[in-house]
């Protein structure tokens, strides 16, 4: 109702696909701003393209349907693979759920045990140590995956621990092959730095193995 008591007019409403594949979805109608939502929730909501609906009615549909359809959304994805804190607030804002919709669905996995940073950096460091990255690849991963650095920190500490980083590093060049000539020396050394393992450590590890063959 308008404030004079009439009835307020309907307007249709417009939904755009800004990237195809994705689920975010741009909602226009005229006199309004526009807002973003997910397929999901506009789903949920039965709202299609073309619908003639009150402006306020359409925001009050869309209210009532993301939270339930963000919540199911972070669940399948968290099935799929255990992420960090940022990663699920990001796949969601980039789903076009509002801020405060993505914040208590994070907060609800959270008290359910869904979604949990400690457990994802652990698991994150096991896997990859176990693909023979070194400590610093490991960090950069769970930085970028939005980890808090005292937790990087900590989960390294258990995890990859400094000294077993020189043991590691040497088993993987077993695996590899002997380093013969300085150069084919420096293209391990370069290879073990692009895993994790710092300058050092790597060089040590090669010179554990013997010295190159001397040079005629």
């Amino acid at each position: 109702m308008t404030d004079s008591g009439h009835p307020q007019p309907t307007r249709p409403v417009e939904i755009e696909t800004p990237r195809a594949g994705e689920r975010l979805r741009v909602i226009r109608q005229s006199g309004s701003e526009p807002r973003t939502t997910s397929r999901d929730a506009l789903k949920a909501a039965s709202i299609e393209n073309g619908d003639e609906l009150i402006p306020e009615d359409l925001e009050v549909a869309l209210a009532s349907a993301e939270p339930a359809a963000a919540r199911e959304r972070a669940v399948r994805l968290l099935g799929h693979r255990d992420r960090s804190v940022t990663e699920l607030r990001d796949r969601l804002g980039r789903d076009g759920y509002p801020c405060g919709v993505i914040a208590d669905a994070i907060e609800t996995l959270a008290d359910w045990g869904y979604l949990d940073d400690r457990r994802f950096a652990e698991s994150f460091a096991r896997t990859k140590r176990a693909a023979g990255w070194g400590r610093a690849r490991i960090a950069a991963g769970l930085a970028r995956a939005g980890v808090d650095d005292d937790l990087v920190a900590v989960t390294l500490d258990t995890v990859v621990p400094e000294t077993d980083e020189l043991l590691r590093a040497t088993e993987r060049l077993t695996r590899l092959s002997a380093p013969g000539t300085p150069a084919e020396r420096d293209r391990l050394t370069r290879r073990l730095v692009r895993k994790g393992y710092s300058y050092e450590v790597a060089r040590r590890a090669i010179d554990s193995l013997g010295e190159p063959p001397e040079t005629p």
